[in-house]
C-alpha cells in the first residue's frame, strides 16, 4: 500500500507539487483576513476601485464609462459580484482579491507550460516567482489589482493563444478571436497594463519581420528554419486591429499623459535653462531612468542578480525558437518602461518584469541541473531542496506577518461601528485628517458606513487643515459648518488606517476643537500611547 502511494506520489509529482503550492497561495494570501481580522484589503488605491465598483450598483453600468481614469471591466466584475452574493463591496472586494492574485499565478503556469510544452519548467517558474521573487508581497501590498487582473492574467492568457497564430499555414480564426479577447480585456481593465501589451505586440512583430528577412540569407538558414514555417498573417490581422482599434481609444486614459511626459524630458534635455515654459520646468534634468536598486527591492536580489547570468544563457542557446522570441519581446517591453519612466507608476513595471525574468532562470536551471544530474544527482536534490526550504520558511514568514498596507486600525475600525450604530444615514460627517485615497475617489468612512463625507483636508488655499474648518477664532468657520449641514466631525490620523504616529502630525488641532464650543465630544477611541486617537465631535446646531 506504502509503495503505491509513492509510486502515485512519483508519478504525479507535477500535480502534487501545483495543488501544494495553490495551497500555500491561499494560506498567504487569505490567512491575514481571519488571523487579524482585515476588514478591507491593502493596499494604496482600494478606496478608488470600490468606489467605483459602488457606484456601478448605485446609479448602473453607465457609471463605469463617467469620470473614471480607469476602463470599467474590473470594477463591473467586482460590482456584479457583490450584486450576486448579496456582500457589501468592501467584504466582495476583501475576498476577491487575493483570489485573482492566485487565478494570476495559474496562467502563469499555464503561459509556461504551453509556451514550452515543458511541465517541470512551468513548475520552477511558478515556485521562483511565488517563494523566491518578491512580486507577491509588493504587488498585494500596492493595491495594484487591476493591474494584476489585466497584465497578470489576461494578458498572459492572450500571450499563451499568441504562439500557435505564428504556426499554423492557415489563418485560425478561432485562435485569433480567443487572442483578441484576452488582449481585448487587457484594455477593457487597466490601461498602463494595455500600454506594455502594445509595446510587447508592436516588438513581437518588428523582431519576427526581421528575422523572417533574415531567414532568407543563405548564410543565416540553417540558423533560422523555423521562421520559413511561421505565416505572419495570422499574427498581422492581429496585430493591425489591436493597434488601429485599441491605441487610439487609450489616448483617454494614458496616452495624453505619456506625450506630455515625453515632451517635458526633451524640452528639459534640449533647454535646460528655460523656464520661461507654461510647464514648470527646471534646469535640473530629471531622472529618465529607475535606479538599479528598484530592481533589487521589487524582483528581489536573487532574481535581479540571477537573470544577468541566465539572459545571454537563455536566448543564444536555440535563438530560434518562438517561445523565447515573445520572452524576449516581453521582457523589451517591460523594461523601456521601467527604465525610461514615460509610463507613471515605473515600479510596477518593475513587478511585472520578475514573470520573464523567472522563465528565463528556471531554464537556466532546468539545463544546467539536466547536466549536473549526469554527474551527480544527489548533488542537484540536495540543492534544489536547500533552496526550496529556506525560500518557502521566507514566504510562510511574511504570510504570518500584519500587514502594514491595512488602512484600518483598530481604533478606526471601532470609529467606524459607532457611526453606523449612533448615527442617522442621512448624516454629513467632516473628516480629518486625508481619508480620500484622492479626492472625489470615496473615503472608508462612506464606503463602511454608507454616509456623506466631507473632506477636511480639500482647502484649495492652504496646505494641510482649512484653519477656518477647525480654528474657532476663524468667523468663516460656523458658516461653513451651517452651509455644509456638517452633523458630526470625524478628527482622525494623517491618513484613515495609516501608523501615524503622535510626531507624524499636529495633534494639536484636536485641541481646538474641543475647544470649540458649538462641537461636543461624542467618543474617542485608541489603539496605543503611540498613536493618535479618534475622536468624533456632534455638531450643536443651535450654536452655529
Amino acid at each position: 500500500m506504502q509503495n503505491n502511494f509513492w509510486q502515485f506520489i512519483k508519478k504525479n509529482l507535477g500535480a502534487v507539487i501545483l495543488l501544494s503550492l495553490l495551497v500555500l497561495l491561499f494560506f498567504h494570501f487569505y490567512y491575514g483576513i481571519f488571523h487579524y481580522n482585515y476588514i478591507v484589503p491593502p493596499g494604496d488605491d482600494p478606496t478608488r476601485h470600490m468606489t467605483e465598483a459602488q457606484g456601478i450598483i448605485d446609479q448602473g453600468f453607465t457609471k463605469a464609462w463617467e469620470g473614471s481614469l480607469d476602463p470599467p471591466l474590473f470594477h463591473t466584475l467586482l460590482a456584479m459580484e457583490s450584486f450576486i452574493t448579496g456582500q457589501d463591496i468592501v467584504i466582495t472586494s476583501l475576498y476577491v482579491v487575493p483570489f485573482i492574485f492566485i487565478i494570476s499565478y495559474l496562467a502563469f503556469y499555464y503561459l509556461v507550460r504551453k509556451l514550452f510544452k515543458n511541465e517541470l519548467l512551468a513548475i520552477i517558474s511558478v515556485v521562483l516567482l511565488v517563494f523566491v521573487s518578491r512580486q507577491p508581497n509588493f504587488a498585494y501590498s500596492i493595491g495594484t489589482y487591476l493591474n494584476l487582473f489585466a497584465g497578470l492574467c489576461l494578458f498572459l492568457f492572450g500571450l499563451a493563444f499568441l504562439k500557435d497564430l505564428f504556426l499554423k499555414k492557415e489563418i485560425d480564426y478561432e485562435k485569433i478571436i480567443l487572442c483578441f479577447l484576452f488582449f481585448g480585456g487587457v484594455f477593457l481593465t487597466h490601461s498602463l497594463s494595455t500600454s506594455y501589451m502594445l509595446l510587447t505586440l508592436f516588438f513581437l512583430g518588428f523582431l519576427l519581420l526581421i528575422l523572417k528577412l533574415l531567414s532568407r540569407l543563405d548564410s543565416l538558414k540553417k540558423y533560422l528554419t523555423i521562421f520559413d514555417k511561421i505565416y505572419f498573417k495570422n499574427y498581422l490581422i492581429l496585430i493591425l486591429i489591436l493597434i488601429i482599434v485599441i491605441l487610439p481609444l487609450t489616448y483617454e486614459y494614458y496616452a495624453q499623459i505619456f506625450l506630455n511626459s515625453v515632451s517635458i524630458k526633451f524640452e528639459v534635455l534640449l533647454f535646460p535653462n528655460n523656464s520661461s515654459s507654461d510647464i514648470n520646468v527646471t534646469s535640473e534634468i530629471p531622472e529618465l531612468a529607475v535606479p538599479w536598486k528598484a530592481y533589487d527591492n521589487h524582483l528581489g536580489i536573487f532574481i535581479f542578480g540571477f537573470s544577468l547570468v541566465a539572459i545571454p544563457f537563455f536566448f543564444f542557446k536555440s535563438i530560434n525558437k518562438v517561445e523565447k522570441i515573445i520572452i524576449l519581446c516581453w521582457i523589451i517591453a517591460l523594461f523601456i518602461g521601467t527604465r525610461f519612466v514615460f509610463f507613471i507608476l515605473p515600479n510596477r513595471f518593475a513587478l511585472d518584469l520578475a514573470l520573464p525574468l523567472v522563465v528565463v532562470i528556471a531554464y537556466f536551471f532546468l539545463i544546467v541541473g539536466l547536466y549536473l544530474k549526469k554527474i551527480n544527482y544527489l548533488v542537484v536534490k540536495i540543492m534544489l531542496a536547500v533552496i526550496l526550504i529556506f525560500s518557502s520558511l521566507n514566504f510562510l514568514e511574511n504570510s504570518l506577518k500584519y500587514n502594514q498596507k491595512v488602512r484600518l486600525q483598530a481604533s478606526d475600525e471601532k470609529a467606524l461601528s459607532w457611526i453606523r450604530n449612533n448615527t442617522d444615514q442621512n448624516a454629513v460627517i467632516l473628516s480629518y485628517p486625508k481619508t480620500l485615497a484622492m479626492r472625489s475617489w470615496g473615503s472608508y468612512i462612506n464606503l463602511l458606513t454608507k454616509r456623506n463625507v466631507v473632506d477636511g483636508s480639500d482647502c484649495n488655499d492652504f496646505e494641510g487643515l482649512c484653519p477656518w474648518i477647525y480654528d474657532p477664532t476663524f468667523e468663516i468657520s460656523k458658516k461653513f459648518y451651517k452651509d455644509n449641514n456638517i452633523e458630526y466631525v470625524y478628527a482622525g490620523k494623517k491618513v484613515l488606517g495609516s501608523f501615524s504616529t503622535k510626531a507624524d502630525i499636529d495633534w494639536k488641532y484636536q485641541e481646538k476643537l474641543l475647544k470649540t464650543d458649538f462641537l461636543e465630544k461624542k467618543a474617542e477611541f485608541f489603539d496605543s500611547d503611540k498613536l493618535g486617537s479618534i475622536i468624533i465631535f456632534k455638531v450643536n446646531q443651535d450654536k452655529l
